[in-house]
């Protein structure tokens, strides 16, 4: 098997991969020494298919790779990465959002 394209659109804040014809992404930001992950999209016809996982998969051997850690806000992103305990070692401890406003969250 041949691996997937996959880019790391910096101008665009997201991280991309064709499957078949359509597109999947994930939106993110950086924070200091992380990348935010805001929102990750699957056409419907994707979902049942192995095809969002090997995208989570993609974006954490990236952010490995910029040997950064991730913050998840996306919720579909977040029960990836509780199924996937190997990861954890990734994840940053939230940080307050800029306005002040406490940023309470039960996520570590």
């Amino acid at each position: 098997m041949t691996k997937q394209v996959f880019l790391d659109d910096a101008h665009r804040s997201r991280f991309e991969m064709p499957v078949d014809d359509v597109l999947v992404f994930a939106e993110y930001h950086r924070g200091p020494g992380r990348i935010i992950v805001d929102r990750v999209v699957f056409p419907a016809k994707l979902l049942g298919t192995a095809a969002p996982d090997r995208f989570m998969r993609r974006v954490i051997e990236h952010i490995r790779e910029l040997k950064l850690k991730v913050e998840v806000e996306d919720p579909t992103f977040a029960r990836w990465m509780d199924a996937h305990p190997e990861n954890r070692d990734l994840l940053a401890p939230r940080q307050p959002p800029l306005d002040g406003s406490g940023g309470e969250s039960a996520r570590p």
